[in-house]
Order: structure tokens, then C-alpha cells, then sequence
């Protein structure tokens, strides 16, 4: 029986014994990758049309310009890439826009006034309609990848009717949930149905899982999919998960007993895997890298090839890392099988050289800042044409010395002959004129003392002059092909290209360099040269596609280019690296090593948050409305992401499944020293393969300067560090102590857990309470009742994460404290407003306002602080008094700092402090949607002051932090995590005693920066702030009340999910298997806030990495004094 065995996989497929070809008579053993064998059979012209990467990347750019034009999304990066995603996943299969357009008619129709249906509606309309613009955009000139696919897949099905294949058997197919592009479920799915009509029958080849639930749950989608296609000649049959796990070898059975649940019979026994498996926890990714280069060194003294070792690592920055340690070590790294074809998730860093080309947009659209402009004066890419070019280094002495800010006005739109000709300004900090003046005075003084050596003054300025002109031939704004032409043409006159590929000069003190630093200059001129043909290639190559696109007219400004130039070099770069090396270490992502098997295999980053990956929805079409459009469709249309975080625990254990050792690592702190939380996979390991807890890995090769995160992390082992250290740092080795007390007991909690573990429930915990009798239980205790409202800081605790909320304020769990002798910062933040509450109600008591900054405010102020703190010292821990002291004068100082500003440019002049700690509340909030039947949402909390005018008020909070960052909270946080200004001002709009004899018709607010004395500007949005019933249902998503309500309700449903918006300030590491939501983080942002109008109040944002365990940053959280 002749059968034909294709793989979802691409490169070179295990199990392959001859490279496929044009032929469906392929030898009965040999594996044939599933996407090649289409390909091949696609007509020629097709192929011909395949945009290829450029054409995707400047398509989907073309797109997402259209839908911020046409449909009013935010023009952001994060938009680029979900467009990018969304239009990758849409053209995997064939997509029924126009049957599409019409269900996004009906929904709608059907969603009535209720919100949810219409935002849900919304963003299904802009999604289709993203999808038309990418179709209209190919047009008749280019085609897609997947169309390409399927084509050919049409015809490979036709032929195999003539042919004497008996049977076909598809590999693979399970690793496709979780895929992208053509290597997505949805797309295979597809695939299926186009083989069918070859009236064959097809085997699935899918690996047996029954006993690992975590596994069933990753190929479940697959497994109800295929159930869904009964009329096809479909049949199921069991493989192993890969070949080495085949067979009953020790090795076997540990990847056969990964991810079983706990308390079943173990299928290792303590110490068969000594010699093939190992686990090492490391202190730092520094340490990590050092460690795998010595593990390395030993494997490869032992004599295995270096073509049969891989390394994985799920970020671009610590496969850098550990590229860049192997490479000093000489020894070379390849990609790891990645498809070229589909762009990561993440893509690789750029080379400092086309790094280069994006700071030099960058320098243009931020005026030309001094400092900005000084490194690519001194870059060793770039030499300026002028009388000082080999010396650019006096360029930017005479910039510094003259006081030069920027070339552009920092403020204004400089017009170009602005830049020489003098400005308004009397005494311009920016522009030429400034450094000539400067110039002319060096020069007239040098005169005076008659210098005998003559000076470069007049060369300075015509250097200068030289800059400018050459930087100002990048247009303003143009077509793709006058971008290009302008940039090519700087670049050339710049020397960058001949630059980037010479040879790098050994410093003097190197021409006896050792071998591993000419090996490093070597391949760092190889990877300079590449970078260079790359970008000569993009820009003779983009002016092409946009003609082949239709977009050879589009004008585009320099920052859209540069936006553009941005993302294609990326997409470009990524695909370079993709090239394979030969007798080189591979390395990769976890998804990429199926296609082969290795003798060795190395996993880095074992980190909560990074293996497995935490990945927030979708902005643009979140799994919701996805699985709404596969129930209306009866198919499966776009991969899901809840999808792609299920499958990772099968993507480990079938890289497992396909090498013969392996070697795990994670650090126990990250790159500025803060602890993280190993990944769960390592005790999924340890149990598998009946490990003991491993100890630290001790580096022997770690040079004697340690780096101070290392030194920290030792502390753990080496107790004779730890005095030493506390003595650098007293309140962090306090903390070390009590974090290392609560691990030991959290320790013991879990191992008790463990050996009595006989829950039926086998899925992780992730915090919705389905037990509608405990949710009974719970809901008088949670805020938001009459007699127990809830606060804005309560709300924003449960906005920027639900289990943080759960954890502290259900459970009431608390933050480590610092364990210092200073001030803690809440009662630091207590003490600032006692002391402004009592000097205001001073000024008002004595007709004082408002605020002259003279003798007798500065008497009320030093005697408020007096009186405060005669009463504070006996109810406060205060820690140290000679500590209390300084904190004392600082306070003065920093007050007075205020009402010195405050006199000159009060919050609004028309308006006097005349509130102080004023309390509000409860303030009821009904459902807007006529929720009959259902408990009010109460509300109360105390704003810091309020100042008054004829028929207006401003709100005012008082901060800690600088005036900048809660700036950035008004400008991206409200409604998302900031809730505490629009409630202050829709509280005291509803309040009928402010409004009784003079109603206020005009409330706005402002939070008011402690630190610098300065308020943010206003908020002033009656849609946002209003409480009347017709404006929330007409704007649900952008009133405050709307969002606040349906948060709460969420709150009193008992979701409590571990689904942070950001981990800053939480200090509840040690509870959270989390760690931190990952850092890629602003542009995601703008994506997630962009892609839809009403995502922004519902969506998870990544953002920075989570503090140490401390209290918040601000002195002062809310109103929870």
C-alpha cells in the first residue's frame, strides 16, 4: 500500500529520508513537508506574484495607515503589528469577507444598547473591513502566502486522483494550535478539506494524552475540530510525541510522565537521569550565560559535534546574550529551524549599524538635540563632509561649551531657514545662532590675547553649517521612491556604507589582541557587511513594491518613512538570522525544534512570565469575539491566543520528545537584581524525572569582580557575604531575611499540599470563583454596599489586576515592609497632608488667600508643622528621631517650595482652597441599562482639596512622584487603571450640598505634584465625568461611572483572575505565579489601546517589570491613608 506522509512542519522534517519533490510518487518512507509539496505544484505565475516579506510588511503598514484614516484607530507601532497578526491569521485561509461584512451587519442590529454587544459589534466590523483593505490593496498584482498555499494544495489534491497513492498520513498536526500564518490550526484545518477531494483516505497522526490533562487541553481545539469534520475521510491514530520517547528507555519514560497529574505512580526512579538531565539555577542572567558556555566547553571536550547541540531561549534579548557569550568563547550559533516565512512575535535587535538609521529619523523628529546629533557626528558609521569631518569631536565640544540645546526649536516646527537665519527668541538656545555668537566671542577673545596658534572657530561654523544641510535633504514629506532615493544618497555622501564595511581598528593598546577578540572584530564586520547589503537591497527593492502594491503616489511624512523603514528591516534582519550555519550551535525558540532532533539540548529562561509566556488578548479581535465568528461560520477562521498559551507545556515536552539530554537553567533574579519566580515547567520536571530540588550552580569560570545582582544572590549560600552587604544596604538585607523566612515556609505549605494533593480538579487555579455558594458567602463582604462602599484606590487595585485586589484587600495580604529606620512612606504621605490641611484652614481662618509667599505664610507653615507633628510623633512609628529630623526639614523645605509656586501661579486663579480632606459619599451609581433588581454600585472616598469659584471648582490630589508621570496617567491611564479624578469630580458635580446655593457648572481636576509643587494639566470631559443616565449608554466606554459600574460587577461576580494591567508596585511576588507582565511593553500598549474604541477599558497591556518588595513608589495611594 503505497501511502503519502507529509508533515505540517517545514525545513527538513524528522524522520525524512529524501528531500521531497514535484512528484506526489515520493518513496514510501520519506516525510514530505506539507508546505513545499504545495508550493512546488502552485502555477507559476502565482508564485511570481508572491509579495514576498517587503510586499507584507509595506501591505500591512498600507493598511493600518487606511484603517487610522478611514476608521479612526490610533496610528501607532503596537497597530502595525496587530494588523500585522490579524492580517497573517486572515490570510491563512479563505476568508468570507463579504459573508463576514454581512454577520457583522446582523450583530449589529442585534446588539441594541447594550455596550457589550456593541463594542463587541465595533470591533468585528473594523476587523473585516481590515481584512477588505489588505485584499483591495493586493489587488490583481500580488498575491498572499496563504492563497498560494492552498492553490497549490487544490491541484497536489487533483493529481493524486491519477496517481496510485493509496492513503495519505499527515505528521504534525497537533503542533499547529498555537501556530501562526499558513502553520496555524485554522489554516491546516483548510488544508484538510482540499486533500479530501483527492477521496483518500488521511490519517492524523496525533500524539496519545490521556493521562496529562495540561496536554489535552493544548490539542483539544484540534481534537473538536476534527470531530466537526465527520463527512471527511478522516482516521486517528496515536504517535509519540517524537523519537526519542518511543520507546521504554528512561529518557522515554520521564517525557512520558511530564505534566501527569500529581499523585499518580512516577514512571522514573531517583537517579536513572543523573547523567542525562540536569537542572541549574543560576543567580543572574549574567551568571546564566557564563554557565552555559562552560556546560558548553564540556560537551564539546567530550567530543559531540556542535551541529548537534541546540539552545533554547524564548526572548530575542537572551538569545543575544547567550549568542554574544558563545561567540567570545569562539564558538558560533545558527537559527534554530525557524520559518523564514513567518515574522516572530518578537523579532531580533537590529545591528548597531541599522540601529543607526533609525536614530537618524529620530534625531530629525525630535529638532536635532545636541547630545542626540553628538552621536551620530561621532558614530564610527558616519563622517560628515566638511573642513572638520575627521574631527568631529570639536563640532561637539564648541556645541557643548556654546550651550546648544537643539538645531530645532524644541517647542515649534522650525521652518528650514530658521535653522541660519536669526530667531524671535532673544537669547535662542537652539539654531546655529547661538554657536555662532558663542564662536565670535571665543574668537574676539583669542584676539585680546593675542593666541599665536590660529583657531578652528570659523571651521566650527562651517562644520556645523555642513551638518545641517546635509541632515536637511531627508524630505519633510514624499513618496516611498523620493524617501529612498534621498536617504540612499545621504547615506552614500556620509560614507556609511564604505564605512560599515571596512574593517574595525584595534586601539593601540590591542595590536597584540587575543584570538577571541579578532574573532569577535570579524564577526562583527561580517554582520556590519550584511547589515549593509541588507539596507541597499530595502532601498532599491521597497520603490518596487510600492509600485506593485499601487502606492507609487502615496505621500508619506518623515516619521510614517520612518515607521515603515523601521518595521521592514526588521521583518528583514529576522529573516536574515534565519540563515542556516553549517557546524554551528543551533539556537531558538521551543517552537522551532520540532523539525530536528539533537543529541543535546539546553533550556534558558525558565522565569514565570517568559516560559511559559504570559500573552494578553488580542486588542483587535480578542478570542471572544473570535469564537463568535467560528459558531456563526460552523469553522474555524483565526487562531485563538488563550490557544497559544495552552499549547505551551506540549511545545516542552515535545522538544524533549526529540533530543537525548538536556540541561535546563533560570535565573533567580533579573537584570537589576530583583527576584523572579521560577517557571512552573521545572517542577513539572522534577516530578517526571523524580529529581531533588537542585541547589545553585557555582560558576568556577566567573571572573573575581562580580557584578553587585551576582553578589546579592549569593548572599543565599555564602552567609559570610551578607554582613558585608548590609552594610551597603541595611533595609535590603532585611528584606532578604524575611523573604528567604517566608520561602521556607512557603516551601513547606506547598510540599504538604503536594503529598496530599486529591483534587478532581486537575486545570491550575487562575482565581474566578465558580462555586456560586461561596460567591454567596463572599459578596457582604465585598465593597460597594451602603453600609460598605468602595473607594477609588479599592477600584484601581482591581483594574490594574483582580488577584491583587483578592490578595489584599479580601485576604488582606500586605506588602513586605522595607524594614529600615526611615519614615515609612505612608505615613510620610499622611504627614504632607496633615501639615497642608492645617496651614490652609489657617490661611482661610485669617483672610489670607490667596497664598503672598511672605513672612507670615512661611510663620503658618513652620507652625503648622509643629503642630502636626507634636500629635504624629505619638501615633506613628516614626523610626529613627535623627532620621525624623532631616525628613522634617526636607518637608519644610519641599512645602514651602509649593506655596512659593502656588502664589505665583495658583491651580486656577479664579478659584480659592476652600475644602480640605473633604469626604464624599456613599454616591450611588445604578446600572444605566435599567439592571432592575440589582444593588447600586455605593461609592465614597475623601479628596485632598477642593478650590471654589463663582459656579466652578477644581479638584486637587496630592502626589508623591513627579508631575510628569501622573501626567502620563491622565494622558493614557483613565478608565483603565485611574479611576480616583473622575470620581472626585462626579462626586462633587452630584453633590447637593456644593450645588445647593450656587450650582457648580464647571468641575475640573488635577493632580498636584508634592515633590515639585506643580499640577498636571486639567481633566476636563463632561462625557467622562457625568453621571446622567443617556450619556452613559451612549458613551459606555468612556464615562466613568459605565466603566466603574461594570468593573464592580465583575468584582461582586467573584473574578478575581491573575490578569495584571501592570505588576508596578504590587509586592506580591512571592504569592503570584506571575511575576511580571512582560516588558515589550509600551508599544503593546499603544496597540491594545489603539485597536478598538472600547478595548482600552477591558484589555491587559504589558508594562514594566515588577518592583522589589517595597511599598509603592508614591507616598500616598488613593485615599487609603
Amino acid at each position: 500500500m503505497r501511502v503519502l506522509r507529509l508533515t505540517t512542519l517545514r525545513g527538513n522534517p524528522p524522520h525524512r529520508a529524501k528531500a521531497a519533490s514535484d512528484s506526489p510518487r515520493a518513496e514510501p518512507d520519506a516525510t514530505i513537508s506539507l508546505w513545499d509539496w504545495a508550493k512546488q505544484a502552485a502555477p507559476m505565475e502565482l508564485r511570481t506574484k508572491l509579495v514576498g516579506p517587503m510586499g507584507e510588511v509595506l501591505r500591512d503598514w498600507l493598511v493600518a495607515s487606511s484603517a487610522s484614516e478611514q476608521l479612526g484607530l490610533r496610528d501607532s507601532a503596537g497597530l502595525h503589528r496587530a494588523i500585522a497578526r490579524l492580517l497573517r491569521a486572515a490570510e491563512a485561509v479563505t476568508l468570507p469577507v463579504t459573508q463576514l461584512k454581512s454577520i457583522g451587519a446582523r450583530l449589529t442590529e442585534q446588539a441594541g444598547s447594550d455596550p457589550n454587544k456593541q463594542s463587541q459589534a465595533t470591533r468585528i466590523v473594523q476587523a473585516v473591513e481590515l481584512c477588505r483593505l489588505a485584499q483591495e490593496s493586493l489587488g490583481k498584482r500580488g498575491i498572499s502566502e496563504g492563497r498560494l498555499f492552498h492553490e497549490g494544495l487544490r491541484r497536489r489534491a487533483q493529481e493524486l486522483t491519477q496517481s496510485d497513492i493509496e492513503a495519505i498520513e499527515l505528521h504534525g498536526l497537533h503542533l499547529a494550535v498555537g501556530g501562526i500564518g499558513t502553520s496555524s490550526l485554522p489554516s491546516l484545518l483548510q488544508a484538510l478539506d482540499e486533500l479530501a477531494q483527492a477521496e483518500l483516505p488521511i490519517r492524523l497522526l496525533i500524539p496519545s494524552v490521556e493521562d496529562r490533562p495540561q496536554l489535552q487541553r493544548a490539542i483539544k481545539p484540534l481534537l473538536e475540530a476534527i470531530y466537526r469534520k465527520h463527512e471527511l475521510p478522516l482516521e486517528e491514530e496515536s504517535c509519540p510525541l517524537g523519537p526519542y520517547a518511543q520507546d521504554d528507555s528512561p529518557w522515554a519514560r520521564f517525557v512520558a510522565g511530564l505534566f501527569r497529574p500529581l499523585g499518580m505512580p512516577k514512571r522514573t526512579t531517583p537517579g536513572e537521569l543523573d547523567d542525562v538531565l540536569s537542572l541549574c539555577p543560576v543567580a543572574s542572567p549574567q551568571m546564566e550565560a557564563q554557565a552555559v558556555v562552560a556546560h558548553i566547553s564540556k560537551l564539546l571536550s567530550r567530543g559531540l559535534s556542535p551541529s548537534q547541540i541546540a539552545i533554547v531561549a524564548q526572548t530575542p534579548e537572551r538569545r543575544e546574550r547567550l549568542a554574544s557569550a558563545l561567540l567570545r568563547a569562539g564558538f558560533p550559533t545558527t537559527p534554530l529551524g525557524h520559518d523564514d516565512s513567518i515574522p516572530r512575535i518578537r523579532p531580533a535587535p537590529l545591528p548597531s549599524s541599522l540601529r543607526l538609521i533609525q536614530q537618524l529619523y529620530e534625531v530629525m523628529a525630535l529638532g536635532m538635540p545636541r547630545e542626540a546629533l553628538i552621536q551620530l557626528l561621532t558614530s564610527r558609521f558616519l563622517r560628515f563632509p566638511g573642513p572638520l569631518s575627521d574631527k568631529p569631536w570639536m563640532l561637539a565640544q564648541a556645541m557643548r561649551a556654546a550651550g546648544v540645546r537643539s538645531l530645532r526649536h524644541p517647542r515649534k516646527k522650525t521652518q528650514r531657514d530658521e535653522l541660519w537665519d536669526k530667531p524671535s527668541d532673544s537669547e535662542p538656545t537652539w539654531g546655529l545662532v547661538r554657536l555662532r555668537t558663542w564662536l565670535a566671542a571665543q574668537t574676539l577673545a583669542d584676539g585680546k590675547r593675542k593666541r599665536s596658534k590660529p583657531s578652528n572657530h570659523q571651521l566650527v561654523a562651517e562644520q556645523a553649517d555642513s551638518v545641517l544641510r546635509e541632515l536637511q535633504t531627508i524630505p519633510e514629506t514624499a513618496t516611498i521612491s523620493e524617501h529612498c532615493r534621498a536617504l540612499d544618497r545621504l547615506l552614500h555622501r556620509l560614507s556609511f556604507f564604505d564605512r560599515a564595511r571596512a574593517l574595525p581598528q584595534l586601539l593601540p593598546d590591542e595590536d597584540s589582541a587575543s584570538a577571541d577578540v579578532v574573532t569577535q572584530i570579524l564577526a562583527a564586520q561580517q554582520r556590519d557587511e550584511t547589515a549593509t547589503q541588507l539596507l541597499s537591497h530595502l532601498l532599491s527593492e521597497l520603490p518596487l513594491q510600492a509600485r506593485r502594491l499601487g502606492a507609487v503616489g502615496k505621500m508619506l511624512s518623515q516619521r510614517e518613512f520612518a515607521t515603515l523603514l523601521k518595521l521592514t528591516m526588521g521583518r528583514l534582519w529576522d529573516e536574515q538570522l534565519a540563515i542556516p550555519q553549517p557546524q554551528a550551535i543551533s539556537i531558538g525558540e521551543l517552537s522551532d525544534l520540532p523539525s530536528q532532533t539533537f543529541a543535546h539540548l539546553v533550556i534558558c529562561g525558565l522565569i514565570d512570565g517568559e516560559l511559559p509566556a504570559y500573552r494578553p488578548d488580542d486588542g483587535l479581535l480578542p478570542d471572544d469575539d473570535r469564537r463568535l465568528l467560528d459558531s456563526k461560520l460552523a469553522r474555524s477562521l483565526f487562531p485563538q491566543s488563550q490557544h497559544e498559551l495552552d499549547a505551551e507545556p506540549l511545545k516542552l515536552a515535545v522538544a524533549l520528545a526529540h533530543v537525548s539530554s538536556a540541561q535546563l537553567f533560570w535565573t533567580q533574579s533579573d537584570e537589576e537584581g530583583r527576584p523572579v519566580a521560577r517557571s512552573l515547567f521545572v517542577d513539572e520536571v522534577i516530578q517526571a524525572a523524580s529529581l531533588p530540588e537542585p541547589s545553585p550552580l557555582h560558576v568556577r569560570t566567573m571572573p573575581s569582580s562580580h557584578h553587585l545582582a551576582d553578589l546579592w544572590q549569593n548572599v543565599q549560600r555564602t552567609a559570610s557575604l551578607l554582613p558585608s552587604l548590609a552594610s551597603l544596604d541595611r533595609s535590603r538585607a532585611s528584606r532578604i531575611v524575611a523573604l528567604t523566612h517566608i520561602e521556607e515556609q512557603r516551601s513547606r505549605f506547598f510540599s504538604v499540599a503536594t503529598t496530599e494533593a486529591q483534587s478532581e480538579h486537575s486545570h491550575p487555579f487562575v482565581g474566578r470563583i465558580l462555586d456560586e455558594s461561596l460567591i454567596g458567602v463572599l459578596q457582604p463582604r465585598l465593597p460597594g454596599s451602603p453600609q460598605h462602599p468602595l473607594s477609588a484606590s479599592v477600584l484601581e487595585d482591581f483594574a490594574r489586576c483582580p488577584f491583587r485586589f483578592f490578595a489584599r484587600r479580601v485576604l488582606g495580604l500586605k506588602p513586605l515592609g522595607e524594614g529600615g529606620e526611615e519614615l515609612d512612606p505612608l505615613a510620610s504621605g499622611r504627614l504632607h497632608h496633615a501639615v497642608l490641611e492645617t496651614f490652609f484652614k489657617d490661611r482661610v481662618a485669617n483672610g489670607r488667600l490667596p497664598l503672598r509667599a511672605d513672612a507670615d505664610d512661611r510663620r503658618a507653615l513652620d507652625d503648622a508643622v509643629d503642630t502636626v507633628l507634636a500629635d504624629f510623633t505619638q501615633q506613628e512609628h516614626i523610626g529613627h528621631p535623627e532620621l525624623l529630623k532631616v525628613r522634617v526639614i526636607r518637608l519644610r523645605s519641599e512645602l514651602w517650595r509649593l506655596i512659593e509656586h502656588e502664589s505665583k501661579e495658583p491651580p486656577d486663579p479664579d478659584c480659592q482652597p476652600a475644602l480640605f480632606e473633604w469626604q464624599f459619599g456613599p454616591l450611588a451609581i445604578a446600572a444605566a441599562h435599567g439592571d432592575e433588581g440589582r444593588m447600586a454600585l455605593h461609592i465614597h472616598g475623601i479628596i485632598d482639596r477642593v478650590d471654589l469659584g463663582t459656579g466652578k471648582a477644581v479638584v486637587l490630589d496630592y502626589k508623591a512622584g513627579r508631575r510628569e508621570r501622573y501626567q502620563h496617567y491622565l494622558n493614557h491611564e483613565l478608565l483603565k487603571t485611574s479611576f480616583q479624578l473622575p470620581l472626585y469630580v462626579a462626586a462633587l458635580r452630584a453633590d447637593p450640598t456644593l450645588n445647593a446655593d450656587r450650582p457648580l457648572h464647571h468641575v475640573t481636576a488635577r493632580y498636584y505634584s508634592l515633590r515639585q509643587g506643580r499640577v498636571t494639566r486639567s481633566l476636563d470631559d463632561a462625557t467622562m465625568t457625568t453621571l446622567d443616565r443617556e450619556t452613559r449608554l451612549q458613551h459606555p466606554d468612556e464615562n466613568v461611572a459605565e466603566v466603574a459600574y461594570r468593573l464592580w460587577r465583575r468584582l461582586r461576580d467573584g473574578d478575581f483572575a491573575i490578569a495584571p494591567q501592570t505588576c508596578e508596585g504590587c509586592g506580591l511576588e512571592s504569592v503570584c505565579r506571575i511575576g511580571a507582565v512582560t516588558p515589550d511593553s509600551e508599544e503593546d500598549s499603544d496597540e491594545s489601546s489603539s485597536a478598538s474604541p472600547s478595548a482600552h477599558s477591558t484589555k491587559s497591556t504589558q508594562s514594566s517589570p515588577p518592583s522589589q518588595l517595597s511599598p509603592t513608589r508614591d507616598f500616598i495611594d488613593g485615599d487609603n491613608r
